[in-house]
């Protein structure tokens, strides 16, 4: 394979002996992160399995000058080690960590600096050489027996190199530290993607590892023999270590298999190291509470049950590397266990991918795209609810159905994962809003999401129902095909907070970033801190309800192209009833305060701030200092519509109870339009 040539100006740098730790993905705390360190001048290396500053393990390997690291080898979601020898651009690399040299590849040259890295996802470490004179990075797949890519990133012979998934997509990425300073480029372009600021001392080793087993990388810092710990990158230290001495290479993975089972692809055996099952199922049958299933890369059609266990852990390579999938029924369907933790697996069926059906589950590092029904699903079985903790997953490429379902008393804590993409099938129209949803949240759940994205839906993203309570923080919804960013619906509490919602919606329509629905009738909806732009319809759609309270977003308002349905709008309280659809009384009760409003684009009359129709449009707009209502650019009479008369098809609604009271129209004329048509 021709190596990828990505080329920057880059100047010579200095010399640093540093071993690379095993990708984030797979250093999990439910498993034990294994922190340790060569020492060069016994030719050992030394494990502490349990991070208690005892010596667990010690093994014999490489030698004075050399450069040691440790990664995925073998494949098996357990480190191993390769000594490089920059003499001789050799790398020895023992695939179990056990000393045995397995495998002895000439790659490199004298100024290189060695690290081992998943650099493609497929559940492999590559061999990674960082230049030291010209900052090039080069990869070399040991199963290729080729260099797959080469990198230009760095200047001026400053930084330390390091690898670690920081954007969770299962491939590492380049680090550079120097000085206290991380910078990391995601893409293998060069670009600097996020910088982080953590140690900085004389002495400092940096070190990347996963301590607190959340999947995500933390910093670390090896200092004569103590290691600080950065979990969440705001620089400061939560965990502190204590093992080695100045001068030793420190090193993290996993190295204790104890308890372990083995799968690989066309295995025949009993499940151990050298002898995997060939089968999940195999392994699922043979797992005792507290077993470890270590699963290689490969495909595997297959149903797999697990029913009634405890502690247990599910171990995929990767879930661009492990695959489960078959042409009927469920992937694997999870019966009422507790605790057990699924990684690096993905889930794809005719049918269903993962099913959780009571017990709780931690899902790490996972994905669904392509069933053809749920993605994932939860729901209470035999009176025993599901909970759901999920990290990094993607709930993507339903082709029919939705990326996941929570059912009856389900319980959902998830943060950095997505909802994208789902109903993928050519037959769904673009009057279809019940298949291809993102996450539906049914019967008594209760959900809480953290900087989750929600895009390119063909239907409503985010729907929550009969008496949920939902809280979505920091996430984003765009591009949501035919219908709305999120949907709040009969006796359900939402609070919304720090939010985006971007075109969501097709044109003419009038969809919505956020709907309240008319049947809406639960103790409130929080809608704060948000963002809308170019909600198709309106930035946020209440129906019904009282206690919505809708404060401090920001509205982008751009009017819709051509002959639009309704008009392109900040908050559209309805407060009216179809009768034809439902004898509900609505009460569309709002308090609506410090927000902004900024029509953009080519602002026209087919546009608005507020937009109150109907006897049940009530509540307060505006107020004093900090509660008034900020409207920039719009034209004359559209912040604020007060009216009786409209809906579809147009006709006398009664008039509207809404107070406005003070707000910052920004000197256009006449804000306010009150509306009263006599019937």
């Amino acid at each position: 394979m021709t190596p990828k040539n990505r080329a920057r100006s880059a100047k010579s740098r200095q010399s640093f002996c540093l071993a690379e730790a095993l990708e984030p993905r797979r250093l999990f705390n439910a498993l034990g992160t294994s922190l340790g360190f060569w020492n060069p001048n016994q030719d050992k290396v030394k494990l502490d399995y349990n991070n208690t500053g005892a010596t667990n393990a010690t093994i014999s390997f490489g030698q004075a000058g050399d450069q040691v690291v440790a990664g995925a080898f073998a494949g098996n979601t357990l480190s191993g080690l390769a000594d490089y020898n920059p003499s001789t651009h050799t790398w020895k690399i023992s695939n179990n960590g056990d000393g045995v040299i397995n495998q002895t590849i000439a790659f490199g040259n004298l100024q290189s600096i060695a690290l081992a890295g998943d650099m493609t996802g497929n559940g492999y470490a590559d061999l990674v050489t960082y230049n030291r004179n010209k900052a090039i990075w080069k990869v070399y797949d040991p199963h290729q027996h080729a260099v797959i890519e080469q990198i230009s990133f760095g200047s001026g012979g400053l930084g330390i190199p390091l690898l670690g998934d920081f954007n969770n997509d299962g491939k590492d990425d380049l680090v550079l530290f120097n000085k206290g300073k991380w910078k990391v480029s995601y893409d293998g372009d060069g670009a600097v993607d996020a910088t982080y600021h953590f140690g900085g001392s004389t002495g400092d080793v940096p070190v990347i590892t996963d301590v607190n087993g959340d999947t995500s990388p933390d910093l670390g810092i090896f200092n004569n023999g103590t290691w600080v710990f950065d979990f969440n990158h705001d620089g400061s230290a939560d965990s502190v270590y204590t093992n080695g001495k100045a001068g030793f290479t420190p090193l993290a993975g996993y190295f204790n298999s104890a308890g372990s089972i083995f799968v690989a692809p066309g295995g025949n055996g009993t499940g151990t190291r050298t002898n995997p099952f060939g089968s999940i199922q195999f392994a699922l049958n043979a797992a005792g509470n507290g077993a470890v299933i270590r699963i290689a890369p490969g495909t595997y059609s297959e149903n797999d049950y697990y029913h009634s266990g405890a502690s247990i852990a599910i171990v995929g390579a990767g879930m661009d590397a492990v695959h489960i999938t078959n042409s009927s029924g469920d992937a694997m369907f999870i019966d009422r266990d507790t605790n057990t933790y699924v990684y690096g697996i993905d889930f794809a069926s005719a049918d269903r991918g993962l099913v959780i059906a009571g017990g709780s589950v931690f899902l790490r590092g996972i994905s669904t795209v392509g069933n053809v029904n749920f993605g994932a699903l939860a729901t209470t079985y035999l009176n025993i609810d599901a909970s759901v903790d999920a990290m990094f997953c993607h709930f993507d490429g339903a082709v029919m159905g939705t990326g996941m379902d929570l059912q009856s008393n389900s319980t959902l804590n998830a943060s950095n994962c997505t909802w994208d993409g789902n109903g993928t099938s050519s037959s769904l129209t673009s009057s279809d809003t019940v298949h291809g949803r993102g996450l539906a949240i049914e019967a008594t759940s209760t959900v809480n999401l953290s900087q989750c994205d929600f895009s390119n839906n063909h239907s409503i993203a985010l729907n929550s129902g009969q008496e949920t309570t939902t809280t979505i923080l920091q996430s984003t919804f765009e591009n949501n095909v035919t219908a709305d960013g999120a949907f709040v619906a009969s006796t359900s509490r939402a609070t919304f907070r720090n939010d985006t919602f971007v075109n969501n919606g097709p044109p003419l329509i009038g969809a919505l970033g956020i709907e309240i629905s008319n049947n809406y009738t639960g103790p409130g909806v929080i809608i704060q801190n948000n963002i809308f732009t170019n909600s198709r319809g309106a930035g946020v759609f209440v129906g019904n309800g009282s206690g919505i309270q809708i404060t401090g977003n920001t509205f982008n308002i751009t009017s819709n192209s051509g002959p639009s349905v309704l008009p392109t709008l900040g908050i559209d309280l309805n407060g009216f009833i179809d009768t034809s659809v439902s004898d509900i009384p609505i009460n569309a009760v709002s308090t609506i305060t410090g927000n902004t409003f900024n029509a953009t684009g080519s602002a026209t009359t087919d546009i608005g701030g507020i937009y109150a129709l109907g006897t049940g449009a009530g509540g307060t707009i505006g107020g004093d200092g900090s509660l008034q209502n900020t409207f920039i650019g719009f034209p004359t009479g559209t912040p604020i519509t007060i009216t009786n008369f409209g809906g579809a098809p147009e006709e006398v609604r009664g008039d509207p109870t809404v107070s406005v009271l003070a707000n910052n129209y920004s000197g256009t004329p006449n804000p306010v339009t009150v509306r009263h048509v006599t019937p």
